[in-house]
């Protein structure tokens, strides 16, 4: 009996996300499927008559955000408006399921939900007609001692490299401009291919052969997996953006072993030369210069003063054009959880806004790069309030365009670049 079957005829569904680009992939498949089965999507909360949320737990504010959404629903519920929630998604199982089991009709991991342990094969209702996600594995082996992801998602799971290949060739030949191969850590890439085994360097090398004119990224990759051999499939294959995020987590060697991070960061700095001289050996114009992106994560038990200024030194050092900084939020089942959260929040927010600040200058720097050049850029939405046009470069740079139609959204324009500014460019259609 599948999920929706456990419900009454099919009606409205309602369906949110929280997190990141993998569960914004699941809910694609999530909408297919019920699409599939009759329902009708609504944009409004109150006109559904099916609810589904798709959480991430990954951080205490995100599930938050869940609990702030299951009020609303809750409310609903009392008010004699005949509604059924699902929750699905990244949540710990224990005493957060217990909780959310109050709240909503059905909790159940992804797989439950499509009574199929190799989700990943289910076919997708894509968000977007010009961007595509495509998931090429699924879970996590590492156990950061800060990440939930072992427990929420389970052990590492590899796509068939064919069945990889062939949504990519779909998705090129419908004329999608940008495709992203999905993974928690995409370069451990296992995936089969009749009796053989296709490592992740050899599947970007197949994927960027499709004919096309298409943007090909991936992420997640762990620097310990990241292979000289990967640096050159990069570095060589021309649908392959110049672009990259490479999580360092910290600067500090004894932080990261704490965090068992398997490198130490001169090994780190090392895979950053290297990405970089290859792009700069192997690309033409713009594209020689890498554009790099990091996760740093600040205030881990122990974390000293003088620990964290070895993040700010790598921050300095590295100069790169972007860096997801978060505070951290001890989460239950991993191995830091006993460790508690010692250290203030206040110092935690203090030492975010110095790297910010590191980010805000390097980021400016490397934006100036562009000047005066033409690129191109992938026309992203219209802001009418702005009389502007949003898009991206293929270095993932936001680019603001000013005036331009709506009905240049999901087309590849040429831009020149008239100003940077630490967050973005901006430019004229030529």
């Amino acid at each position: 009996m599948a999920i929706t079957d456990k419900f009454r005829k099919p009606g409205r569904y309602f369906l949110v996300t929280f997190g990141c680009q993998m569960n914004i992939s699941d809910s694609e498949k999530i909408a297919h499927l019920l699409e599939e089965r009759g329902y009708q999507p609504t944009l409004e909360l109150e006109s559904a008559d099916l609810v589904i949320v798709n959480m991430c737990s990954v951080r205490k504010s995100a599930v938050d955000r869940i609990y702030g959404l299951a009020e609303k629903i809750e409310h609903l519920k009392k008010s004699g408006h005949k509604i059924e929630a699902v929750l699905t998604g990244c949540y710990l199982k224990s005493a957060e399921q217990r909780k959310l089991l109050k709240i909503f009709d059905l909790v159940c991991a992804r797989p439950d939900f499509f009574e199929n342990p190799e989700y990943l094969s289910q076919p997708a209702h894509y968000h977007s007609f010009f961007r595509a996600y495509v998931p090429i594995m699924t879970g996590c082996n590492n156990f950061c001692a800060y990440c939930i992801v072992p427990f929420t998602r389970g052990r590492e799971y590899s796509r068939p490299a064919k069945e990889v290949l062939d949504e990519v060739k779909k998705l090129a030949q419908g004329g999608y401009r940008e495709i992203w191969l999905l993974g928690q850590n995409v370069n451990s890439y296992q995936g089969k291919d009749g009796h053989r085994t296709v490592l992740f360097p050899e599947l970007l090398s197949r994927a960027n052969a499709i004919d096309g004119d298409f943007w090909l990224y991936f992420t997640t990759p762990h620097p310990k997996d990241l292979s000289d051999q990967l640096i050159q499939v990069m570095a060589q294959s021309s649908k392959v953006a110049p672009y990259l995020n490479l999580p360092a987590q910290s600067g500090d060697d004894i932080i990261l072993k704490k965090m068992n991070r398997p490198y130490v960061i001169k090994d780190y700095k090392n895979i950053v030369n290297k990405l970089r001289q290859a792009f700069q050996e192997n690309r033409k114009n713009e594209e020689k210069r890498l554009a790099l992106s990091t996760d740093i994560i600040v205030g881990f038990p122990g974390e000293t003063e003088a620990m964290f200024q070895e993040t700010v030194k790598l921050m300095t050092e590295v100069e790169y054009d972007m860096a997801y900084i978060a505070r951290y939020s001890p989460r239950p089942l991993t191995s830091a959880w006993p460790l508690g959260d010692p250290i203030p929040e206040a110092e935690k927010i203090k030492r975010e806004k110095i790297l910010n600040e590191i980010l805000k200058k390097t980021a400016l720097k490397n934006n100036r790069f562009y000047l005066n050049k033409t690129i191109p850029v992938l026309i992203d939405y219209y802001d009418a309030k702005k009389k502007a046009l949003f898009g991206k470069s293929r270095a993932y740079k936001t680019v603001k365009i000013d005036g331009g139609q709506d009905n240049l959204i999901g087309q590849v324009a040429s831009v020149k670049i008239t100003e940077a500014g630490s967050w973005g460019l901006y430019g004229k259609i030529k």
